[in-house]
């Protein structure tokens, strides 16, 4: 599958990797979808969009890292890099845009995630760890530092504990925690009162 809207700007590729080689001028592009590509890096012409790219949808692929050249693409504002092989980002963070408002990194292997180093994010409104049964005790995150996190998933990420940190994030509309063995969540966490699932 191969959908290119001119007038939006939008490219999507899906299950064929030979349609990417076929591809003509792709610069100005606003959003890109390649799913279930193999791929393991970027390929070049998702540079040549490096200022008008909006939305990158790289899931379903074989990236085991932050894809190289992802600093470059400044003006990304949804990143979904689901059903990867990721496992541990713990300095890469710092190579995402500061303008990121959606982060999906549901579906790898996390085991480490040092969001200190992702403070600069502070327009991050969703933020999405669900399906990372590694990942475990979330405490380190300084959670105040997201003041603009609205949603957060951590559905079956090992969690036998919400952080308690999530209290300091003043914007913190839903917190969806299932397929965990929660065996606590802290008073502050539910004072604040974000929805609960």
């Amino acid at each position: 599958i191969i959908v290119i809207a001119r007038r939006r700007k939008v490219l999507t590729v899906e299950s064929n990797p030979a349609l990417l080689r076929k591809s003509e001028d792709l610069r100005g592009l606003r959003a890109i979808t390649l799913t279930r590509l193999g791929l393991k890096e970027l390929p070049p012409f998702v540079q040549e969009s490096a200022v008008t790219l909006r939305r990158l949808k790289i899931g379903y692929n074989h990236f085991s890292e932050l894809p190289a050249g992802l600093k470059d693409l400044t003006s990304v504002e949804e990143l979904d890099m689901s059903n990867n092989h990721l496992s541990n980002l713990s300095n890469g963070l710092l190579e995402l845009p500061s303008c990121m408002r959606s982060l999906n990194l549901s579906g790898n292997m996390l085991s480490g995630l040092d969001l200190r180093s992702a403070s600069h994010m502070k327009c991050l409104v969703s933020l999405n760890l669900s399906n990372n049964p590694k990942l475990g005790n979330l405490d380190h995150i300084p959670w105040r530092e997201l003041r603009a996190l609205e949603e957060l998933n951590v559905d079956d990420t090992g969690l036998t504990s919400l952080p308690e940190g999530l209290s300091e994030c003043p914007r913190l509309a839903i917190i969806s925690a299932k397929n965990n063995k929660l065996v606590t969540i802290p008073e502050r966490v539910l004072k604040a009162s974000p929805v609960l699932h």
